[in-house]
This record gives C-alpha cells, sequence and structure tokens, in this order.
C-alpha cells in the first residue's frame, strides 16, 4: 500500500513533466516537507529540478510586507498601549494578562474576526455581568470590570496602529494581512500550489487556499479515509466535510476505505505512571515488534506528553541504535532551566544583615550545592557533604558568602558569580549570562557529544536573555528584577528545543502534530489519556464560549483536529499500540481516551481488525515483606553494650526505649542511627520547652537556698525584660537575632516569655496559699543531674538523670520537672508497679519514679518521704501534679524498693546474654518509631 506522500509525488510529477521548478508545495510543519523532499529525490533523476517544498507559515510570512515581533517586544509595546488607554502602571502584574492578550488578538485575526463588532459585543456580554448596578451605584469593582473590557478592546486596535507604524506584526496580523490582499500578490512565478495534508485550517488561510482554487492556481490534497469523511457522526472528517461545502468539491483526491481494508492488530494497554508507559514501550519494541536497525524506520512512537522523552529515551532496548527525534521539547523541562530557576529564587529569598553582609536562605544554598551543574563546576565537590554536616549541625539558616569561601576555596570564581547579588536590571541579565558562558566552558572541556543537548539549551536560554537585553534600553524603566523573572519564566515556558533532524533512518519518535502526512506501519501512542487526547474544554483565552463559537475555534473544533490525527495516523498501520496512564492524579485522571471507547465501538466487529485489551503493571514499588529482626548478644554485641552502659549510661528516656521496643533501643541508643538533622527555621516544641526551663533555671539561682517568698517572685514578673533577656539568650544560640523579631519564631519567643511568666505568677499564688498555713518553701536544687553506677552480670552500667528543680517544703522533698508538652499524654497515677515494666503509656510515672529513686540513692532517705511529679506549664493554673500510688503523692521507701527491683529486673534482662534484642509485639507501638521501615511494619 502506498503511502500519502509517495501519492503526492507521483501524482505532482505526473501533472508537471519537466515542468517542477515551477510548482509549489505547501505542507502543515518541517517534518512533512522534510520527507517529500526525499520522495522526490528518489524518484527524479539526478539532474532534475525539484518543486518549492515550504511549510504554510513561512510561505504566508514571505508574502507579506510586515516583520514578525517577537514576543518580549510586544508584551512592552502592549504594556505602553494597556497604560495609554487607562490600564494600571504594574508590568509584573500585567505580564500574564499580557501573553493572554497577544493569544487572543492573534486569535481574532487568524480568523478573520470583524473586530469591531466582535469588541463591542464581548463588551455587552461582560457588561451583563453588572446589569443589576445602576451606573451611578456601580460598586469599585464593577466599574473597574466594566472599564477593563472597555480598555482590552481599544489595546486591540492601538496595538494594531503602532506595529502598523512601524511595520511590525504578530503572527495572526500577517496572516489577515496575506489573507485580505492575496488577490493583489504576485503568484505568476508557480504554475501551480499544491496544499497538501491540511485540517484544521484558519479562515484566514481558508481564504488564501479558496481564492487559489477559484483562480485555478492550486490544488488542495487531503489525505481523508471515508471511513470517518462519509460520516456525519465522526468529527475527525469534520473539516473537511466543511471544505466541501464552502469550496463545492464532489470528492477529494484519494478518498478510500483504508482503515477498513488494511488488516490490524490493535493493543490497549493501560500501565501505571509516566515511567510504566516507558519501560512498556521498550518491551513492545524489542519483545514484541522485535525490530532491527533495518526496520526502525516502519516504526514510530508518538508522545502525546512531552515529559516522556527523557524516561522513554532510558527505556529503549539495545535493539534501537538510532532514534530520530522529531517534536520540540519546552526549554522549561531541562535541568539548566531547573539550576537558573534556583539561581532566581537564590536571589529573591537573600536579606541583609544589620552589618550589611549578603545572607542566603539556606535551602536555596543546599539545594544549589547539590545540584549537579554546580558540582560539574566544583573544583571542592568533595567538600560539599561537609558544608552541608555543617549548615545542619549549627542550624544555620542563612549563609554568607564568606563561608562559602571557606568551604569551597578552590572555587572563588563560581561562587562570586552564583552567589553574587544584583539589584540592576542590566546587571542580572549579565549575572545570568556569565553562568551559562562558565558552565558551555565546561561542557567544551567534556567534549560536545557527550553534553551536545545541553549545549542546545545553553544556546536557547541564552537567546532568551539576549533577546531581553535588546529590549533594555527601551523598556527598562517599566521593569523590575520580579518582572523581569516572570518575562524570562514565561519565554522559557514558550520555548522549544527544535529536536528536528535530518534522518528518516532509526526509531522516530514524535509529537502528534509532526505525524502530519506521514505513515508507519507500527505505531505506539502514549498518553492516550483523556484530557490529553482530546485535550478538554478548557483554554487560556478572555473570550466567553457563546462568543467564541461561530467566530473562531472551540473545544469542539479542537477535538476535531485531534480526532482527525489519531485516526489518519491508524488508517495505514497494520500494529497499533494505545498506551494509557491508569494512575489517577489529584485533579482525576487514570482515565483512557474516549477515542479508545468510541473505537472500541464502532470498530469490534469489522474481520480486518483484531483487537485485545490489557493492564499491566511495570515497575511497581515493592513492598519489603516482613521478617524477624533477631539480635543476638554475641561478644561483638556485648562489647558496644557494654561501652554504651558505662560511659553513656541509661536515662529515662533510654529505659522507656527499652520497655516499648528492644529493638527500637538498639537501633537509637546501642547503634546511635538517626534521622539526618534539618534545620530549625521555626521553633519546635523541643526547643520551646528548653528554653523555658533556661530561663527558670537562672531565674530561681538567685533564691536558691533560700526561702521562696512573695516579693522575689513579684519582682521576677515584674522584670519582663530579665526574662525576655534570658529566652533570647538560649535562642540565639540557634537562631539570628533577625529571625527573633519577626515572622512565626517573633510569635513563639513571646510564647516563650508568657510560659515563664504564668508559670512565676502561679507559683506566686502557691507560695501565698504556704505563707497562709504558716509553710514554707526552699529551692535546694536546679537542673541537678544524678548519677548511679551498678554492677550487674559483670556489666557496669550508669543509671543517670536530670531532674529540672527540687524544693522542701515542711521536710518533703518535691522533684519537679517542667512540661511544656500536653499533660494528657501519659499516666503518672499507678497502683500495680510491675506495670511500669511492660506498659508504654506509664512512661511518665517511669520517669517520675526513677527521678525519687535516683534522689535516694545520690542523697539518701528522706525521713518526711518524697514527692516526684510534673509541672504542666501549658496549663493557666501551671499545678504540680505529683506521682501517685495506691492513692497517696508521698513515695515511701518500700514504695522505692519495689521501683528498685523491676529496675534490677530490666537491667538484667538488657544484659543477659539469652535475651535478643527483638521487634514488639505490639504493632501499635510502632506507628510513629522512627525505624518502622526498617522493620517493614510501615
Amino acid at each position: 500500500m502506498k503511502n500519502f506522500l509517495t501519492q503526492v509525488g507521483e501524482y505532482v510529477r505526473g501533472g508537471h513533466p519537466g515542468d517542477l521548478q515551477k510548482v509549489l508545495l505547501c505542507f502543515p510543519n518541517n517534518r512533512a516537507a522534510y520527507f517529500a523532499v526525499r520522495e522526490f529525490r528518489a524518484n527524479l533523476p539526478q539532474d532534475a529540478l525539484m518543486p518549492h517544498l515550504i511549510t504554510m507559515e513561512k510561505w504566508v510570512h514571505g508574502l507579506s510586507k510586515k516583520a514578525l515581533a517577537q514576543n518580549i517586544e510586544l508584551i512592552n509595546i502592549l504594556f505602553k498601549v494597556y497604560k495609554e488607554v487607562g490600564g494600571i502602571d504594574d508590568f509584573e502584574t500585567f505580564i500574564p494578562t499580557a501573553y493572554t492578550m497577544l493569544a487572543d488578538f492573534d486569535e481574532v485575526d487568524m480568523q478573520l474576526v470583524r473586530a469591531k463588532q466582535f469588541f463591542k459585543d464581548l463588551y455587552d456580554i461582560k457588561s451583563l455581568n453588572t446589569f443589576l448596578e445602576d451606573e451611578e451605584t456601580l460598586t469599585e469593582y464593577s466599574k473597574n470590570y466594566k472599564d477593563f473590557w472597555d480598555i482590552f478592546r481599544q489595546c486591540y486596535f492601538k496595538l494594531q496602529e503602532v506595529l502598523g507604524a512601524s511595520n511590525k506584526a504578530y503572527n495572526g496580523m500577517i496572516y489577515r494581512d496575506v489573507a485580505e490582499s492575496i488577490h493583489q500578490q504576485d503568484l505568476n512565478k508557480y504554475s501551480k500550489i499544491y496544499f497538501v495534508g491540511f485540517s484544521g485550517l484558519a479562515k484566514s488561510e481558508q481564504k488564501v487556499i479558496a481564492y487559489l482554487l477559484d483562480t485555478n492556481d492550486a490544488e488542495f490534497l487531503v489525505d481523508a479515509d471515508t471511513y470517518y469523511l462519509n460520516d456525519s457522526r465522526q468529527e475527525a472528517g469534520y473539516f473537511f466535510r466543511e471544505y466541501k461545502k464552502s469550496w463545492k468539491i464532489k470528492a477529494f483526491k484519494w478518498e478510500q476505505p483504508y482503515m477498513l481494508e488494511t488488516p490490524k492488530q490493535i493493543d490497549i494497554i493501560g500501565v501505571a505512571r509516566n515511567i510504566g508507559q516507558a519501560k512498556l514501550t521498550g518491551d513492545i519494541l524489542q519483545n514484541h515488534l522485535k525490530v532491527t536497525p533495518e526496520n526502525l524506520k516502519d516504526t514510530v512512537v508518538v508522545l502525546l506528553d512531552e515529559k516522556l522523552l527523557q524516561p522513554l529515551m532510558a527505556s529503549l532496548p539495545d535493539s534501537v541504535d538510532t532514534v530520530n527525534i522529531t517534536m520540540g521539547l519546552p526549554l522549561s523541562h531541562m535541568q539548566l532551566t531547573d539550576f537558573m530557576r534556583h539561581i532566581s529564587d537564590l536571589q529573591n529569598n537573600s536579606s541583609v544583615s544589620s552589618q550589611g553582609a549578603q545572607r542566603f536562605y539556606h535551602r536555596d544554598v543546599i539545594t544549589l550545592l547539590q545540584h549537579t551543574y554546580f558540582k560539574l563546576l566544583s573544583k571542592n565537590s568533595d567538600s560539599l557533604p561537609e558544608a552541608i554536616r555543617y549548615i545542619r549541625a549549627n542550624n544555620k539558616i542563612t549563609i554568607t558568602k564568606d563561608e562559602l569561601f571557606d568551604w569551597f576555596r578552590d572555587d572563588t570564581d563560581i561562587i562570586n558569580i552564583l552567589f553574587d547579588k544584583t539589584g540592576s536590571i542590566g546587571g542580572y541579565i549579565s549575572h545570568l549570562t556569565a553562568i551559562i558562558d562558565m558552565l558551555y566552558e565546561r561542557f567544551i572541556t567534556i567534549g560536545e557529544a557527550n553534553v551536545a543537548t545541553d549545549i542546545e539549551v545553553l544556546f536557547w536560554l541564552k537567546k532568551v536573555l539576549l533577546d531581553l537585553q535588546e529590549q533594555l534600553s527601551e523598556f527598562e524603566p517599566v521593569w523590575d528584577i520580579k518582572s523581569l523573572q516572570k518575562l524570562i519564566e514565561n519565554e522559557i515556558k514558550g520555548t522549544r528545543l527544535p529536536f528536528e533532524s535530518d534522518k528518516a533512518d532509526g526509531l522516530q519518535v514524535m509529537g502528534i502534530l509532526e505525524t502530519r502526512c506521514l505513515d508507519y506501519k507500527n505505531v505506539i501512542i502514549l498518553s492516550m489519556n483523556e484530557g490529553i487526547l482530546p485535550s478538554g474544554k478548557t483554554s487560556q483565552t478572555f473570550f466567553p464560549y457563546d462568543l467564541r463559537k461561530g467566530n473562531m475555534s472551540t473545544h469542539k473544533e479542537r477535538d476535531a483536529i485531534a480526532a482527525y490525527l489519531f485516526y489518519r495516523l491508524m488508517q495505514r498501520a497494520e500494529n497499533v499500540y494505545l498506551v494509557y496512564n491508569t494512575e489517577s492524579d489529584l485533579l482525576g485522571g487514570g482515565e483512557k481516551s474516549r477515542f479508545i471507547l468510541q473505537m472500541q465501538h464502532e470498530l469490534k466487529d469489522k474481520t480486518n481488525i483484531q483487537m485485545r485489551e490489557r493492564n499491566f503493571v511495570l515497575g511497581a514499588e515493592m513492598r519489603q515483606a516482613e521478617r524477624p529482626i533477631i539480635i543476638q548478644k554475641n561478644e561483638g554485641v556485648k562489647q558496644i553494650l557494654k561501652k554504651y552502659l558505662s560511659q553513656k549510661g541509661l536515662s529515662p528516656t533510654a529505659l522507656n526505649s527499652y520497655i516499648n521496643c528492644t529493638l527500637q533501643f538498639y537501633f537509637k541508643n546501642i547503634l546511635a542511627l538517626r534521622e539526618q538533622d534539618e534545620i530549625e527555621e521555626d521553633m519546635e516544641a523541643s526547643t520551646i520547652g528548653s528554653a523555658v526551663h533556661y530561663a527558670l533555671e537562672h531565674i530561681y539561682k538567685d533564691t536558691l537556698n533560700k526561702p521562696l517568698t512573695v516579693d522575689f517572685l513579684k519582682q521576677a514578673i515584674a522584670n519582663t525584660d530579665k526574662v525576655g533577656s534570658l529566652i533570647r539568650e538560649f535562642l540565639k544560640e540557634r537562631f539570628e537575632v533577625q529571625s527573633l523579631q519577626q515572622g512565626k519564631n517573633y510569635l513563639l519567643y513571646n510564647v516563650c516569655t508568657s510560659l515563664v511568666i504564668n508559670f512565676l505568677r502561679n507559683e506566686m499564688k502557691r507560695v501565698q496559699e504556704l505563707e497562709a498555713e504558716g509553710k514554707t518553701g526552699i529551692v535546694i536544687l536546679l537542673e541537678q543531674e544524678m548519677k548511679v553506677t551498678l554492677e550487674k552480670s559483670g556489666f557496669e552500667i550508669i543509671i543517670k538523670g536530670l531532674t529540672d528543680r527540687v524544693d522542701k517544703i515542711e521536710g518533703v522533698v518535691n522533684i519537679a520537672d517542667y512540661k511544656t508538652g500536653d499533660s494528657k499524654k501519659g499516666k503518672i497515677k499507678i497502683d500495680n508497679l510491675p506495670e511500669l515494666k511492660t506498659s508504654p503509656e506509664y512512661s511518665k510515672a517511669f520517669q517520675l519514679m526513677m527521678y525519687a529513686w535516683l534522689y535516694r540513692s545520690v542523697h539518701g532517705k528522706q525521713p518526711n518521704g518524697m514527692r516526684s511529679g510534673i509541672y504542666w506549664l501549658r496549663h493557666a493554673e501551671g499545678k504540680y501534679e505529683p506521682l501517685q500510688k495506691d492513692k497517696s503523692d508521698i513515695l515511701s521507701d518500700a514504695t522505692l524498693d519495689e521501683f528498685e527491683g523491676i529496675l534490677n529486673e530490666i537491667l538484667l534482662e538488657m544484659v543477659s546474654e539469652s535475651v535478643p534484642f527483638t521487634k514488639t509485639e505490639d504493632r501499635e507501638r510502632c506507628k510513629y518509631c522512627d525505624f518502622v521501615k526498617i522493620c517493614a511494619r510501615d
């Protein structure tokens, strides 16, 4: 079966024997023109003259005397126009509006819309939104709303006027100009013009073609299948049926039933994620199509989602030795663009210290230092782990350039360029350009063949910057750094790397638009999902659907174009693989295209078509199977355990970890496994607690071993400056002073101060109550570490604890722990002491009992008894809540002796060679454990 371009070549050569040099063939894109050139060269004598082959856009632009203006220039001119007719004077806010405006204006002209009536209708329709309000009583919002649509209308006509004066135009203006003057154009140099493979033409294009058809100077050659052409329900043939009516064409050349005559195997395959689709494609090529270097050219992979290109390239089998990529890859998807975005973030988030030093936000610094391109540039990349460890260990929220110089001593030139804060527009562009030049020099030393794509990206990104620089002299006054960054971002989004190669051999990888006029035996289409093909009803425009309908394209026309591209690609194919993503995203997704559903319904009984549907799970995440983890106490483990117990010792927290899960204790305490430290930007609960502890310790030092008095506490409460300075003194070790003066940390700093003041007020009430009863309280210890060394089964074991405060009231010792957390977490009333050994819910009771036991062990028995309790600082009353045993808050020697027995049991089990470290049986305890993934219990 002949492909479409072969038919075109034979037809044109047959109609113009020996006279091809006066023939013009217009194609929808460069790729179709390239393959047509190959077809003509293969079938013409070596010395024969070729016809002229060109894309429609290039031909139309060549007919116009207007020069195409660049996007950035258009936006700046439009902003001047916008302000002149009454728009807002804020360039940064205007930028997204400008891109939408230009797209809308372009379509108005491409579709030859009667602009005056159209914009009047637009204003009238939009004004209906305020029809209930009288003109005299319009709200400010409604007035601005109505004014915008009048400004919008004026912008269109004023922009045309300004551009016309300088003989410049945007694309739609050029098409309208040519369409309205086509009868005046000198086309005598062509004996015939062939428009090849078009569908979904704009009205300006239709007008040009219609005129040439009427004058018999042109012919319209389409590749249309009777399957969708003659069925009014088939949207794929919508445009062709319209062209027949308007151009009075009875039949197009080569209307054939390819779809229902060519034998086809159609596989509809659902697979999860983009990487799954890419891997499946590799499997199809190698194991189903069994491609070889000789037959690769018969196969095309169509990417409906361009983000699939890189995963696809990484998944191709070894049998694919040549790949011909014919699609534009957005510059915004490239690694270099990502690198430049990080540099912009670094600039925007930087600050200046009170001493005038430039400081950079730690996240931006770490992100930049870890980027592939920094490692590529750096001679000191080995210093990177050390630098990051230092930043995290010292909680460096901001970093100076001098600190970076210390870490990267051989990279001063790189640090100077990357970490250079510039305030001017020209300086910022020069800054980015210098980075691109530095990368280019590095790539050249690597070797061009290895980094060809990277160098191409550098070229296009630098072109964006140079285009901006060209506009500086005229437009700099309305730009600032933020608006410049937004312009760069938008231009990058609109810039595509033109992967237009001259190869016809090898695997063909294309976007759907690049497939026009081309035919392949094997077709693989990826991302066949609803919302991708067809693309859906949403579009970025100021024009409502009711106004667009009849004047310009709507989702109906877009769907018709998509349907034609889809069915045309399949009509001559023999093996078709339609692959869609089964995984839904935040917006829904995971739904196969309705084109697939339509095809399944209409083609299921056709004798020439075999169809099957399957789902695959490729590259699925493997869940680790849970298995026992048993750490026997062999000699190696025993030595580590002995060292830990004799040197670091056991705190109440460590013992509670052992009670909760012996394996958790082993990982956390014996092996000292930790999650990676993170920078603490906002005060965490532990930091708030530590700051309050620090302040209270230093306040009470002035009355240590003296009777607590109301006067002392009144003075402490009144001296809020001292409380604040104590809190700041502690916090400045982790936070810069400036960060405590604003934002969330300023609020949390005030929380710390309030907690201290509230505690002192509550303390004053307690002292007043004691004085009323004729009693006196004396603080005898502050932040006191108590330590005891025991001998168990040949192990020397240190037991230690740090108590926040100990006071005496009428001879009774009161051990106190300050808590800024929630009083509901943990029980401090217990009757059955053995539960301390088995139940983590008594962790606070265990801690308090251990403090009391340690105090007795260090200071001896207390004749009047002891209490051990907690001050809950978050509570308004801030009362002291002591541990209770058998409804008594006095801990007797008998109770402490019983606790000592329980503690000995825990210690003997911990050092016993026959008791390994293992997982807890209670899975509820694993929910918040740091090691849950290691144990496969997540």
